[in-house]
């Protein structure tokens, strides 16, 4: 095995974080632990610890200028993606 081929079979320290992401997604303990953020989040409100009408979070984190051009690109590649599928299905079917 060359050093090149050998360096290219070795993960990156963000793909083996990405992989263990991406396996413990699905899993019941992350759902569990999701599914107690939310039902906390959902009472901090129902039972007026917090008013709905606070603001307690920085304008920064709750602006739309902050997250649009990352959610525009990343839109932008699943439309792509999708639609790079759907042309290989049908260009799979006419043959």
């Amino acid at each position: 095995m060359t050093p090149v081929q050998a360096a290219a079979d070795k993960e990156s320290v963000f793909n083996r974080i990405a992989d263990y992401v991406s396996a413990a997604m699905g899993r019941p303990t992350n759902i569990m632990v999701w599914l107690v953020l939310v039902v906390g989040w959902t009472l901090l409100f129902a039972v007026h610890i917090v008013s709905a009408n606070a603001n307690f979070l920085p304008g920064w984190f709750t602006g739309t200028a902050f997250n649009f051009p990352l959610n525009h690109t990343l839109l932008t590649q699943q439309v792509h993606d999708m639609a790079a599928e759907i042309h290989a299905v049908l260009k799979a079917s006419k043959t």
